[in-house]
């Protein structure tokens, strides 16, 4: 299960643009890895990415230690880093956040029984501003906290900033979106 997925886009690609991807495992930890991917356009398309996959028993759906043949596999290109799953994001928005109205639909809903963690960008896509401006790139963030399912789901958004939640009040996703500052490193 995916925890949290970062991008930083300084250009999107364009139609025919030729693209060239290239992915590692860049980290890992006892039940999770950290997985990167680069992707660069012959027209300038340039996108980094991270994802934090935490590893889970298919049956209790909780977290378990990576199999060994994972670390066999990808401890070259992990070069013993490891991949750290804490949440950047508040778990509560300001007073006054706006209330926005959506709904998720059955066909939303992932192999786990709640909502697919790509449908989260549908409603980011919606609420937030993700223009990429020349020289600011984009830096857009998911952090998924739990599974909802399909129906109404409370939305709130501050400054650049969504809280996806169950009608009930248990929050799913956070993602916030803004201009990447130019002094933020790879690692940050």
């Amino acid at each position: 299960m995916i925890r949290r997925a970062t991008m930083s886009i300084e250009r999107m690609p364009v139609h025919s643009e030729e693209l060239e991807l290239r992915t590692w495992c860049s980290g890992a930890a006892k039940s999770l890895a950290e997985r990167r991917t680069s992707v660069r356009g012959d027209r300038g398309a340039a996108i980094e990415s991270e994802a934090i996959w935490v590893h889970v028993d298919p049956e209790t759906r909780r977290p378990i230690r990576l199999p060994q043949a994972f670390k066999e596999l990808y401890a070259e290109s992990a070069e013993g880093r490891r991949a750290r799953s804490s949440l950047r994001h508040p778990s509560l928005p300001p007073r006054g956040a706006e209330q926005l109205d959506w709904s998720f639909g059955r066909a939303d809903i992932d192999l786990a029984g709640h909502v697919n963690n790509a449908w989260y960008w549908r409603v980011a896509e919606e609420f937030l501003d993700l223009e990429i401006r020349v020289g600011k790139p984009l830096l857009v963030e998911a952090e998924y906290r739990a599974g909802i399912g399909p129906g109404r789901a409370e939305v709130l958004r501050n400054a650049g900033m969504l809280w996806v939640s169950s009608p009930e009040g248990q929050l799913a996703a956070t993602i916030s979106a803004g201009a990447l500052a130019s002094s933020r490193s790879d690692d940050a």
